[in-house]
This record gives structure tokens, sequence and C-alpha cells, in this order.
């Protein structure tokens, strides 16, 4: 599965992925979590990263940039339309935009990283 991949690139792009295990620890301590959500948000992830690691490949590593994107505008715009919110709404708004973020950033890298090839 990761023959062709950036595995160190991988691993850090798995950091949300993480974080979403460590929520779902403290959550099940606290509280009831919504596992479907979490399930669907972890395999997006999961593809994501897989997507944007991928050696030579800029419509997988495209693929991978938009699940993160949509992750993250999906949780921006929800808590400004205050239809579903997994967090205090700063939280939320946060967690968004790094997702945005860490998305672009690993694109960028593997665009600058196909032209110097």
């Amino acid at each position: 599965m990761l023959e062709k991949n950036s595995k160190p690139m991988f691993y850090t792009l798995l950091i949300p992925f993480y974080f979403l295990v460590l929520v779902c620890l403290v959550g099940m301590s606290i509280g009831s979590i919504e596992w479907l959500y979490a399930l669907a948000s972890a395999i997006s992830i999961i593809i994501a990263a897989w997507g944007l690691s991928r050696y030579n490949s800029l419509v997988i590593n495209t693929i991978g940039l938009t699940i993160f994107a949509a992750m993250g505008g999906n949780l921006i715009y929800t808590t400004l339309n205050r239809t579903f919110r997994t967090g205090p709404w700063k939280f939320n708004i946060y967690i968004g935009i790094i997702l945005i973020l860490i998305g672009l950033i690993a694109f960028i890298y593997d665009i600058v990283k196909l032209k110097g090839k």
C-alpha cells in the first residue's frame, strides 16, 4: 500500500487521525460519541493522507487535497451556520483551518518536488 508513497509524509499527515483517536478516547470517558461520524472522518483522513503522500501523481494528490479541504470547510461551514458542532465553535473553526492548511502545504510540497524532477 505504501510502496510508491513517502512514508514519513504519510505518517505526518496522519496527525489529524491521531487527534481523532485521542478525542474518541477522551469522549468515551465523558459521554457518548457519534461513532459513524468518527469512522467516516477516520477513513477520510487515511485516504487523504495516502493520496497526498503519493509520488509523481498530481491527480491523486489533488484528490487528497480535496478531501482535507472538504473536511475543514465542512467544520467551518457547519459551525458558522450552527447546524452541527463537535465542540466549542472557536475550536471547530481552528481545526477546520488546520485541516485546510495541512492539505495545502502537503500539496504545494508535492508540486515543488514534482517540478524539481
